[in-house]
């Protein structure tokens, strides 16, 4: 849990402040590097930004970098990098991000098969759209998602959002690789879990 403390040198607060970044300790090993609020692409570009860039100047100490919506959680070991060098270390990224508009961006292709036994809540989606089968394919086919980040479950993608729909019933366990139609974000669960959010298709992709 982020702490409530102040930094460990005279300075203002950790957290609380109006302008960002805020910088949140996470126990004794972790500090969360906070850039804005709620789930915003222009945000969340900033994150991958400032993740590519910690990682390619290799500080050495830094254990492992988790970009979430808003937010990058930095894993550290102080033995090997003070708290005071990590700050230092992330300022000194954010000051020379590179434009995260312009930055390259991978495509992923995921073929998927829709209705029937591959996505048996694809009707339903539709009737409560009001729209057919075939638009509801045709909807969540178009657009290039960008994914905000990997977490959850192993492998769990989290993208943009696309139909913002959540149907407040109990779900059964849905196997791997199945496309889910959220409220607020899109994902795909490599692995079976139990949801609530109706199942529109399945993939026969292998998570990259």
């Amino acid at each position: 849990m982020a702490g409530e403390t102040r930094l460990p040198f005279s300075g203002p607060p950790v957290h609380g402040t109006a302008d960002f970044p805020r910088f949140r300790i996470c126990g004794d090993m972790a500090l969360s590097v906070e850039l804005g609020e709620g789930i915003d692409t222009a945000v969340n570009r900033r994150v991958h930004a400032l993740f590519r860039t910690l990682k390619r100047r290799g500080l050495p100490g830094i254990l492992s970098l988790n970009p979430t919506y808003r937010s990058l959680f930095v894993q550290y070991d102080p033995t090997l990098c003070s708290f005071e060098r990590l700050i230092t270390a992330v300022e000194e990224a954010l000051g020379g991000l590179e434009d995260s508009s312009q930055a390259s961006q991978s495509v992923l292709d995921i073929p998927v098969c829709y209705g029937d036994e591959f996505g048996p809540d694809l009707a339903e989606v539709a009737a409560y759209h009001g729209l057919s089968p075939e638009e509801v394919i045709r909807r969540h086919t178009a657009p290039v998602y960008h994914v905000y980040m990997i977490g959850f479950t192993p492998g769990f993608p989290t993208w943009e959002a696309w139909i913002r729909h959540f149907l407040h019933r109990a779900r059964p366990c849905h196997g791997p690789r199945s496309p889910r139609v959220a409220w607020a974000s899109r994902s795909a669960r490599p692995v079976s879990t139990p949801s609530r959010v109706p199942a529109a298709g399945k993939s026969s992709a292998e998570p990259p």
